[in-house]
């Protein structure tokens, strides 16, 4: 035993769940123990083998499961295990996965059967591996086997199947004195822990039924040392105020985490390993499974095909085939391309293309791409985006950036949204800082909370941001329905849009505690109340946000989060749509309607309709100017560890057409005086973060160059004043 443990140490990968200590070795003899008791006819070196295998093969990858294998050959020679016979409880839970809608796939079968074998030798164990492997699934199939084993009757064969009780929290979405409790340092009164008050629960349970405390969330030395005398022999919990809590037999911890990368081998060696890898699923479940579990893709199909404004299904096969086909084709367009960059759209277009070019009822657009197209239903056909833009009319009322021009991405992004909330489906929307996420949401709800009976919300997050702060912001919003229940108002339905969702600040660890809070909702429908410690059940809530790319102050979000959202990524706009949309908040809508409307009423939409026509008539120009300036500044002028603060987004754009905003009719009667404020507004928003001779010159040439290239002989005579001699 000394010799293999030793051999895998060396021969295996290094992981950190991997334990090959003493604690191990205990682990093996008490299973050895259990398995030479039932099985006493049976010889020792089969016994032991088995119960080497049983105690170890659970937490190992894939490719070290193999060499492990090997090394139990190299080390017992010509002894062959006899396949165990699982009987009923094989076929309980074959029949409990097809009734839980899942596929009956032998690799999550065997990691079911080696979780409940782990338990029956350790009281503490963990269930390791990346987001999406089933992790959750594994337990809930043990819980719903030992039940409907007991309710069989054959508890009294086998006293381990009994019903389970299971308590799940987060540790990270409270803090520490929350979790174990803390005196109150005002009162001086102890205030006792959601933990700590669990697990009194448990042990005055005098039934023989399995108490699982279920710690789902991120595993890191910050909170997992207090729990060292739980997971060791002593089984004791220790708490500030002197109380010990004795674990009773029934009782196990369990830990469903990502990874191990910050715990300590203290709490590795404690806890028996149970290791889910995604790879082992492969990828044909996925195919095989219900559709409705393929997240994005088949929540657009559903709205598309179920909601109000869908065809009916009683159609004529002729009619009803087209718009099946083309309806799949655009959820699978945004289910496979919603999270990818635009760069990598016209790959994913051709490959669908590739798909579905034989299929004659998909009806592809034979010009332009798969992305600028929607299935309008009454047609029977693909149009363009461009059929559901709408007019801008400027107006002084409105804030400035929370005015939206319509334009191609703003549409068919509100669309999507508007879509997948109506299937009850969390969105997140993601790109570079200014490109309008936030805009695009706000304005998609805003548009649709009277027709869909919505209650938006909207939150900013920030680096302070707590958890407590958290719920109490969702709370306040949300009403008391009953004892433990709380939701929207009757008919309605709370859309709670979460602005800037990675920029909380880590803990030591890595993990962001407000983070946790929402997982915990994502996952399990609520969260404990912190004064009363009594679970609160949320109905009729929809979490949305936005973020945007890791660094300046945001972080990475955890995946055990984000697999919950379909993910829209909003590529920057071209050149041309920033003219356009500029354009429009100054002078016109877009270009297209000059054919629509009379050449009098061509400005009487934008700012500038009050001003004089010389005024007017330079709008065009002085946009284009703009989107130049921004554009060289953005890629010649990029930042260094000197020179950090040399970043340069949309939102700077914005900021100098802002300013033109502020022209007064009664001033600005001249095309001359409109461009000094253009120059002058360029100058404070890009010219005054420069910080060396060198850089200032190249903006000033800039500017001068524009001038003579764009504006003429009248604008050079404005900034030659500007210049230095």
């Amino acid at each position: 035993m000394t010799q293999m443990y030793k051999l895998c140490s060396e021969q295996l990968s290094q992981q950190d769940h991997y334990d090959f200590g003493m604690r191990a070795l205990k682990s093996v003899l008490v299973m050895a123990g259990s398995l030479k008791r039932q099985n006493p006819d049976k010889s020792e070196d089969v016994v032991l083998i088995r119960a080497l295998r049983d105690s170890n093969l659970p937490k190992f990858l894939k490719q070290d499961a193999v060499l492990f294998t090997a090394i139990l050959q190299d080390l017992f020679p010509g002894i062959t295990l006899p396949e165990h016979d699982y009987g009923r409880f094989l076929d309980e839970i074959q029949s409990v996965l097809q009734s839980m809608g899942l596929q009956v796939v032998p690799a999550q079968v065997t990691k079911v059967i080696q979780f409940y074998e782990t338990l029956l030798v350790r009281h503490g164990v963990m269930l390791v591996g990346p987001t999406g492997g089933g992790k959750t699934t594994v337990y809930r199939v043990l819980i719903k086997v030992l039940t409907n084993l007991h309710e069989a009757g054959l508890s009294t064969e086998v006293p381990e199947y009994q019903p389970v009780k299971t308590y799940v929290l987060n540790p990270k979405a409270i803090t520490m004195g929350e979790l174990y409790g803390e005196v109150n340092k005002l009162t001086l009164e102890w205030h006792d822990g959601l933990l700590a008050s669990i697990v009194r629960r448990t042990c005055v349970d005098l039934t023989e039924d399995h108490q699982w405390v279920i710690c789902d969330g991120p595993v890191d030395a910050l909170w997992i040392e207090n729990m060292n005398t739980v997971l060791d022999d002593n089984k004791m919990l220790c708490l500030a105020n002197s109380e010990r809590i004795k674990l009773t037999n029934h009782v196990h911890m369990l830990f469903e985490v990502q990874d191990l990368a910050v715990a300590s081998p203290a709490t590795v060696s404690r806890c028996g390993m149970v290791f889910v890898d995604p790879e082992e699923l492969g990828w044909m479940p996925y195919v095989q499974v219900p559709i409705a579990r393929i997240q994005t893709m088949c929540k657009l199909l559903e709205v598309l095909l179920t909601h109000p404004g869908c065809p009916p299904m009683s159609l004529e096969k002729q009619k009803l085939n087209p718009i099946l086909a083309m309806s799949f084709v655009f959820a699978m367009t945004w289910g496979l391309a919603g999270p990818s960059i635009d760069a990598n759209w016209d790959m994913i277009d051709a490959f669908i293309r590739n798909l579905f070019d034989d299929l004659g009822d998909a009806r592809l657009p034979q010009h332009g791409d798969l992305w600028s197209c929607y299935v309008d239903m009454d047609t029977r056909r693909m149009d363009s985006w461009e059929k559901m833009l709408g007019g801008f009319t400027y107006s002084r009322s409105i804030p400035f950036f929370d005015m939206i021009v319509p334009t191609m991405d703003t549409v068919r992004y509100g669309y999507l949204m508007t879509k997948l909330l109506a299937a009850k489906q969390s969105v997140l929307f993601t790109g570079l800082t200014g490109v309008g996420k936030s805009v695009v949401a706000r304005g998609t709800l805003n548009d649709i909370a009277a027709e869909c009976n919505y209650v938006p919300i909207f939150v900013n997050f920030s680096a302070q941001t707590s958890s407590n702060r958290t719920q109490e912001m969702i709370e306040a919003k949300l009403e008391r329905r009953k004892k433990g229940v709380r939701g929207a108002p009757r008919n309605k339905r709370v859309i709670m849009f979460i602005d800037d969702l990675n920029m909380p600040k880590q803990d030591t660890y890595g993990s962001q505690s407000p983070i946790e809070l929402l997982r915990q909702f994502q996952d399990f429908g609520g969260f404990y109340d912190r004064d009363k410690l009594e679970w609160i059940e949320i109905r009729d809530m929809t979490l949305s946000a936005a973020c945007g790319p890791p660094g300046g102050g945001r972080n990475q979000v955890t995946p055990r989060l984000i697999r919950h959202f379909s993910v829209l990524a909003i590529p920057p706009p071209s050149e041309a749509n920033l003219k356009q949309i500029f354009l429009a908040i100054l002078q016109l809508f877009t270009m297209a309607y000059f054919t629509l409307i009379s050449p009098n009423d061509i400005f009487k939409q934008g700012f500038l309709r009050d001003f004089p026509q010389t005024v007017r008539g330079i709008a065009e120009v002085v946009i284009n100017g703009a989107v130049e300036i921004y554009v060289r500044m953005a890629k010649e002028l990029l930042p260094t560890p000197a020179k950090s603060h040399y970043v340069f987004n949309l939102r700077d754009l914005s900021k100098c057409v802002q300013g033109l905003l502020q022209a007064d009719t009664g001033v600005i009667r001249e095309k001359k005086q409109f461009c000094r404020l253009f120059f002058h507004e360029a100058q404070r928003v890009f010219h005054d973060r420069l910080i060396d001779r060198e850089d200032k010159q190249f903006f000033n040439e800039m500017l001068a160059e524009l001038s003579a290239k764009i504006f003429g002989e009248v604008s050079l005579l404005v900034i030659s004043a500007m210049l230095p001699n």
